[in-house]
């Protein structure tokens, strides 16, 4: 095949995962890395692109200060979860992971710093005998943020990053105008909350990013993440 091979991922809103042929935007869309089989490249864009959104787009973080940062993330041995784990560890973060039993190996191995294990402990608990975080990652959704935004740094900048938002469980319930209104009050009910004590609350979402892959794609090609 002589044309470029690039990879992306379909946005949800749009048709063709399955198809043979599919129309794309080019801001969408990346060089594939050459040391990626067809297979490997098409597990990558779409954690990736969302972890990016996370962590990056709304995080605030990159390459340049990402260094010596604390960065927890809880529901760490998913897709998104242990990509973002690698990702923070090749820009010099400090990762502390939350997940299951069976997790543990995994987490350990892409080098997060500090692992907790979420069935044989409290992970609040645990979590607050740490130093404190300059970001969160919650890939777990429920009560969450009820315990976990006192454990980011006062009055630093630090960010609470859920990817579990009522946004679809709302217009799914409410329709699409209704559960957009509920979300949006719920979300500027917490971060208003969260801003009285010195953190900012924020969700995030899949957002393709063609940019985001030409970056992943040259830490992929050079060994990292």
């Amino acid at each position: 095949m002589q044309d470029p091979l690039v990879w992306a991922s379909i946005p949800p809103w749009q048709q063709g995962s399955f198809a043979e042929c599919v129309l794309l935007n080019g801001s969408d869309v990346s060089l594939k890395p050459k040391a990626l089989s067809h297979v490997e490249a098409a597990s990558i864009p779409y954690v990736a692109a969302t972890a990016w959104s996370a962590l990056v787009t709304t995080g605030g973080l990159h390459s340049e200060n990402c260094s010596k940062k604390r960065i927890l993330v809880h529901g760490a041995s998913g897709g998104i979860g242990t990509f973002s784990i690698q990702l923070l560890k090749a820009w010099g973060g400090h990762v502390t992971a939350t997940c299951f039993k069976d997790g543990l190996g995994l987490v350990k191995e892409l080098g997060a710093d500090d692992v907790i294990d979420c069935s044989t402990t409290d992970a609040a608990s645990q979590l607050r005998t740490r130093q404190k975080f300059d970001l969160i990652l919650d890939n777990v959704g429920g009560e969450t943020d009820s315990w976990a935004m006192d454990l980011l740094k006062p009055w630093a900048g630090s960010k609470f990053v859920t990817l579990v938002s009522p946004l679809l469980r709302n217009t799914d319930s409410l329709g699409l105008v209704d559960g957009v209104l509920q979300s949006g009050m719920t979300l500027h009910d917490k971060a208003i909350r969260s801003l009285v004590n010195g953190v900012f609350y924020r969700w995030a979402f899949y957002v393709p990013d063609g940019v985001a892959l030409d970056r992943i794609g040259q830490l992929v090609s050079s060994g990292k993440p």
